[in-house]
């Protein structure tokens, strides 16, 4: 399935003055990655906790693959995770979260998120 293309901002990306279409079921991992919970305030339990847990002072960083791993799962189209890691740069404050995922239709999903603390 096709959606509108939204850059690494959020807006609408736009090609001159053409949008363009991205399959969404890749924008829709990075968007639920990228979503800080209590972002929201309409449903604040809707986000990944990373003030709560992944960019919590010394945080351990299997369990923040975990955690990622989890809502990876939870995605609709998504059948299973074949891998996760996340890795934090100190130096810029980086997380960047390395994941694979086969999809409902047996592809396979490579791809990456970064954020900053």
């Amino acid at each position: 399935m096709k959606d509108i293309k939204l850059g690494l901002d959020g807006d609408i990306e736009l090609n001159g003055s053409d949008i363009q279409l991205v399959d969404s079921l890749a924008q829709s991992i990075r968007i639920k990655l990228l979503w800080f919970g209590g972002e929201w305030k309409f449903n604040p339990e809707l986000g990944m906790p990373y003030y709560d847990y992944i960019f919590a002072q010394n945080a351990d960083m299997d369990t923040v693959a975990r955690i990622f791993e989890e809502a990876l799962s939870e995605i609709e189209g998504v059948s299973s995770v074949k891998s996760v890691s996340a890795l934090f740069s100190r130096v810029d404050r980086t997380l960047t979260v390395k994941f694979t995922v086969v999809t409902d239709t047996g592809d396979i999903l490579k791809d990456e998120v970064s954020t900053n603390a």
